[in-house]
């Protein structure tokens, strides 16, 4: 009887112990990210922005809102377009401000 018990706690621990191996698996592969990589997100206000997704070898530039996401731009990772995108829409985005300011001051 005991050689039963000890056998079945020794299974046990077994299971536990792969059980454990493959949550930690399974976290250390989650992190490494798979197909698609979330790069940047600049919120534009509530419930709204772009985002900078990687998708393979691509950079996809989305419009993201409450109820819909668009495709703006696919760009290379490896063009030269991709290493001053960010200043690019901070500009855009500024510019965008500034008229917006502009506008609302003129009562359009």
């Amino acid at each position: 009887m005991t050689a039963a018990v000890i056998q079945m706690v020794f299974a046990l621990l077994a299971v536990i112990l792969i059980i454990y191996g493959m949550s930690y698996y399974m976290k250390k592969r989650g992190k490494q990210g798979g197909f698609l990589t979330m790069k940047e997100y600049l919120p534009l206000g509530p419930k709204r922005g772009i985002a900078m997704v990687k998708a393979g070898a691509d950079l996809l530039i989305l419009s993201v809102t409450q109820n819909d996401i668009r495709l703006l731009k696919t760009i290379k990772e490896s063009s030269p377009d991709v290493q001053d995108f960010k200043g690019r829409l901070d500009t855009e985005v500024k510019s965008l401000q500034v008229q917006d300011t502009a506008s609302a001051g003129t009562g359009r």
